[in-house]
């Protein structure tokens, strides 16, 4: 899946979707918080302009239906983030739910 499929295949899950800047964690645009969108004319419009932006979601409260949580389990530099999220999970009865790999090679696990 290329990125304007996956900015698109996020939006039509009712996530909202801004372009972040290729090999960065910055967003494209000021204002991205605000034009986070489902909008797919708007996205595609986004990754037309530059397709190698990489899609990210808005986690914030700015919009109602927008709630999500983000754990960030961090590896770098021999960090345990996977072990103590493995455990937490366990102890939890967490389930299995959307993730993305981090460049450092960690992981964001997202939940509703």
């Amino acid at each position: 899946m290329n990125k304007i499929e996956s900015a698109l295949s996020l939006a039509s899950e009712g996530y909202f979707v801004f372009p972040i800047k290729p090999g960065t964690k910055e967003p494209a645009h000021v204002g991205w918080q605000k034009e986070a969108t489902r909008d797919q004319a708007q996205i595609k419009e986004w990754w037309q302009e530059n397709p190698n932006f990489n899609p990210g979601i808005f986690t914030g409260r700015y919009r109602d239906d927008s709630h999500l949580l983000v754990v960030d389990v961090d590896v770098k530099d021999g960090k345990g983030g996977k072990a103590s999220w493995d455990q937490l999970r366990d102890e939890h009865g967490l389930k299995l739910t959307r993730q993305t790999k981090t460049p450092s090679g960690g992981r964001h696990f997202i939940y509703a």
